[in-house]
């Protein structure tokens, strides 16, 4: 017996003009689709004619408990013959989520069914025994399922180079001290440096959400306002109508209450 874990995501591949683009997305992932783009890069490598098998890879994110889970797929040929047309699905998961997921691949020959739905929704058949505790460890950003280890070319962001340690023995130039003061203070900064990045791009990511549904508002506000102003001219319109059948049914009314005339 299975289970479904439900995960908002991303699919990126050629349409139906032969061009890479977004073809499906969760509203909920829109807050990862800046990040996610850039943390993993990933190529299909020439030669072979038959179809390479999907590599499965999780990026653990800074700051927050959650998981970053692509699949990346061989589409097979585009509209020109090509082969070895990249499908990259990625969605956002919890600890939880990850670690069954992760579970599940362990076994390169075992299928893990999968398929994303028009609204975005990454939906991944585990065995339900897999559920195990509600804890997990922090995962590691790593390879789950390597798939054909030369067909393809993958690249991570490279860490941060970390400050070393004291000056070398027999620096007779530097206090052991000033040295040690300086590191701290480096790092200390480097360290506020990256979280102010962070914080940055996030609000970046938000701020362009908010900018879509601000403008998704102005638009239906105008056309709220376009239908009041044509539901307003309708109605002047129907008044004059009937303001000119009064007049005239007022009018024979008059003419035929009038009597002959008494000398």
């Amino acid at each position: 017996m299975n289970t479904e874990i439900k995960i908002p995501a991303q699919v990126y591949g050629k349409d139906h003009f032969g061009k890479y683009a977004i073809l499906k997305e969760s509203p909920q992932f829109r807050r990862y689709a800046g990040i996610a783009g850039t943390r993993v890069q990933f190529q299909w490598s020439p030669g072979k004619s038959a179809v390479y098998p999907p590599v499965w890879v999780q990026f653990a994110l800074l700051g927050e408990e959650r998981v970053l889970l692509y699949c990346f797929e061989d589409a097979g040929q585009d509209l020109k013959g090509r082969p070895h047309c990249l499908r990259k699905i990625v969605g956002v998961c919890s600890y939880q989520q990850a670690a069954q997921i992760s579970a599940a691949l362990v076994d390169e020959n075992t299928p893990l069914e999968h398929d994303v739905d028009d609204y975005g929704t990454w939906r991944i058949c585990v065995p339900s025994w897999l559920e195990g505790p509600q804890e997990y460890e922090r995962p590691q950003t790593r390879i789950l399922r390597k798939g054909d280890k030369g067909a393809y070319t993958i690249k991570f962001p490279s860490p941060s180079k970390k400050p070393s340690g004291s000056g070398q023995k027999g620096n007779r130039h530097i206090p052991i001290l000033l040295v040690s003061i300086f590191l701290a203070f480096g790092g200390g900064w480097v360290a506020h440096m990256f979280w102010n990045n962070n914080k940055v791009n996030h609000e970046h990511v938000k701020n362009g959400e908010l900018r879509k549904q601000s403008d998704q508002l102005r638009k239906e506000l105008n056309k709220e306002k376009n239908l009041r102003e044509n539901a307003e001219e309708k109605l002047r319109r129907i008044s004059d109508i009937l303001r000119e059948e009064i007049s005239s049914a007022m009018d024979t009314v008059d003419e035929k209450s009038e009597g002959p005339g008494c000398d």
